[in-house]
C-alpha cells in the first residue's frame, strides 16, 4: 500500500514536470523532494534482512537488559529480572530466543498441553530431559529494531514467565 502511494506521488510530481518544455525550477524540485521525503517517512522504519551480533548486542543494552554477552557460537546471553535468556542469530538472519531450566521434570503429556494451548512459543524436553522454551522470528519478510525489540519483550515478559508458572503447576 505504501509503495503504491509512493509511486503515485512520484507520478504526480514527475509527469507534470516532464510535460513542461523547460527544466523544472529549483523551487519545483525542492518541493518535489520534500513531498517524497514525507512519503518515505510515513512508510515507517526501514526493514532489513538481518542484524549483526554487534547490532543485536547494542539493541539489548539499549533496551536495558543486563549482563549482555556475545558468545563465539553466534548467540547472545542476556539477563532480565534475574533470569538468563539466549538470543541465537542464524546465518539467514532469523532469530531464536531460548529459556531453559534444570531440576524440574515435566511429563511429555504436560509438555504437549503447553504446546497445544499456548501461542508464540514452543516447549520441549532437551537431551537431559530439562524443559526448554523457544520462539522464532523469521527475517525473510524484513525486520527492524522495533520488531526485534517487541519479539524479545513478548518472550521475556509474557512467554517465559507463563512457562515458569506452568512448570511450577505441572512439574514433577
Amino acid at each position: 500500500m505504501m509503495c503504491k502511494r509512493l509511486f503515485l506521488v512520484l507520478v504526480f510530481l514527475l509527469v507534470p514536470m516532464s510535460q513542461v518544455s523547460a527544466a523544472p525550477s529549483k523551487t519545483q524540485v525542492n518541493a518535489a523532494l520534500e513531498v517524497l521525503q514525507e512519503a518515505v517517512k510515513s512508510m515507517g522504519p526501514t526493514l532489513v534482512s538481518r542484524f549483526s551480533l554487534a547490532e543485536l548486542e547494542q539493541l539489548l543494552k539499549q533496551q536495558g537488559y543486563k549482563e549482555v554477552k556475545v558468545r563465539e557460537s553466534g548467540s547472545i546471553v542476556f539477563n532480565h529480572d534475574g533470569t538468563n535468556y539466549v538470543l541465537q542469530l542464524y546465518d539467514d538472519g532469523d532469530l531464536q530466543l531460548y529459556f531453559g531450566v534444570s531440576g524440574i521434570r515435566l511429563t511429555a503429556s504436560a509438555m504437549n498441553e503447553w504446546n497445544r494451548t499456548k501461542r508464540l512459543s514452543r516447549a520441549y524436553l532437551d537431551s537431559d530431559d530439562d524443559p526448554g522454551l523457544e520462539a522464532d522470528l523469521m527475517a525473510n519478510g524484513g525486520i527492524n529494531e522495533e520488531i526485534v525489540s517487541e519479539f524479545i519483550k513478548v518472550f521475556v515478559n509474557t512467554s517465559a514467565p507463563a512457562f515458569e508458572n506452568f512448570l511450577r503447576e505441572n512439574g514433577v
